[in-house]
């Protein structure tokens, strides 16, 4: 039975934004602020009126990461931009494989999902974009060569059952390729923690400018004093 999501995840939503108020980062606050609109007010609505509501979803899974960058370093760039990347592209063979073995289960729900053909080539786009974005870490000085060799195999491997699930997009494919999705993810993210570059998680070795910086755009957004 698929059911709608607990309240909690806005509440925890609006908790990030609320402690990044207090501690005056405009960038962080912005964004979790965005978040739940993009959540409440777009992304639930749109599930069951149609698919696209899993790219809207996607964005809102992607930002958790962005929120954290920008309210570690106060700016919003590149490096920032492909933490949410690679978060919003595995969405896609996550819930794509989910949704076609639990296809019965969201039809009784009312859910607009992408399922067979349709949702297997966007699951295998998107397990291809995630090897050059992986590799594209070690390139902007997030982490080191190593966490890109290991990239490569996750990734390959969770290729290969995006791919599976392509050329046949049954239930047993989609099963694999969504416990695949279980630990290709933590796998990368840990991977990428222990091979991070000295100075990444404090904005140290930020050499690329920011794409936006809110502290100049709007130097007053959500500054409080600190506790």
């Amino acid at each position: 039975m698929i059911r709608r999501p607990p309240r909690s995840t806005l509440s925890s939503s609006s908790a990030a934004s609320d402690v990044y108020k207090r501690q005056g980062e405009p960038s962080g606050c912005g964004i979790a602020a965005g978040t739940i609109v993009l959540y409440a007010g777009v992304y639930t609505p749109l599930k069951v009126v149609h698919p696209i509501n899993t790219w809207v979803g996607a964005v809102v899974g992607g930002l958790p990461p962005l929120i954290g960058w920008a309210a570690a370093t106060g700016s919003i760039d590149i490096q920032g931009a492909l933490l949410a990347g690679i978060l919003y592209s595995w969405q896609f063979p996550h819930f794509m494989a989910l949704a076609h073995y639990c296809k019965k289960d969201y039809l009784a729900g009312g859910y607009k999902m992408l399922s067979d053909k349709a949702a297997a080539a966007v699951s295998l786009r998107h397990c291809a974009a995630l090897i050059p974005m992986s590799v594209a870490a070690p390139y902007l000085g997030l982490t080191s060569w190593a966490f890109g060799a290991e990239s490569l195999v996750i990734n390959t491997i969770f290729m290969y059952y995006g791919y599976k699930f392509y050329q046949h997009p049954n239930i047993p494919n989609a099963r694999q390729l969504f416990r695949t999705s279980l630990w290709q993810l933590p796998l990368l993210l840990a991977c990428m923690a222990i091979h991070k570059q000295t100075g990444v998680d404090t904005g140290e070795l930020i050499n690329h400018p920011p794409l936006l910086s809110v502290h100049d755009m709007l130097p007053h957004l959500c500054i409080l004093p600190r506790f």
